[in-house]
């Protein structure tokens, strides 16, 4: 079988994920479980590699490793109360746990040429979304605003996260998420920039 440079994979034998390369673009893909060496040198690769990034496709719970990255936060530190989050698997009761970081002031931006980013949301991350303001890290410190042409937060379907004996409670939690998450990313000043899409 011939190899093409499309399915070239760079594996560390102590490291949860893996990189793909080709020529336009670079995928991490990231196991469930992580350790903390393993969130740092994640982290370690999305800050070398996104000063080039244009479009990213990502999930919430990677946006939020992002965001404490740039934090004050040490990200082992992060990872410890990740791992205390899965205590609550998932419930309303995580929507009441939040940590509070200095606010940073840095003028570097993550990925400065960024043009279009799509954030993944699943069902059992809504409350990544109300995180991200607890990290005192703006929106700005991810993406420029004048180069951003498109944020993107995609959404599962809405059948396929309400219970149908609970459907209104599970509503107005998500939509909290969502006004939070809008709030951070300054969706309004965005205007068109910024859509949500349900799949």
């Amino acid at each position: 079988m011939k190899s093409t440079i499309s399915d070239i994979y760079v594996v560390s034998p102590k490291a949860r994920f893996l990189l793909q390369f080709d020529s336009r673009r670079v995928t991490i893909i990231i196991q469930e479980h992580w350790t903390s060496r393993d969130v740092i040198r994640i982290f370690g690769a999305i800050t070398y590699f996104g000063k080039f990034v244009r479009t990213v496709t990502i999930s919430a719970s990677i946006m939020e490793l992002m965001i404490a990255g740039l934090s004050s936060m040490d990200l082992t530190r992060w990872h410890a109360f990740q791992c205390y989050l899965k205590a609550f698997n998932h419930s309303n009761l995580e929507d009441a746990v939040h940590i509070h970081c200095v606010k940073g002031n840095t003028d570097t931006i993550l990925m400065p040429r960024l043009t279009e980013l799509t954030i993944y949301v699943s069902p059992s991350e809504f409350s990544c979304l109300s995180r991200y303001m607890d990290y005192g890290v703006s929106s700005n410190c991810i993406y420029s605003v004048t180069n951003l042409c498109l944020l993107r937060l995609n959404l599962p379907a809405r059948q396929s996260i309400f219970p149908h004996n609970s459907e209104p409670f599970h509503r107005r939690r998500c939509n909290q998420h969502i006004r939070s998450f809008r709030h951070w990313s300054n969706a309004s000043s965005l205007q068109e920039k910024y859509c949500q899409k349900y799949s």
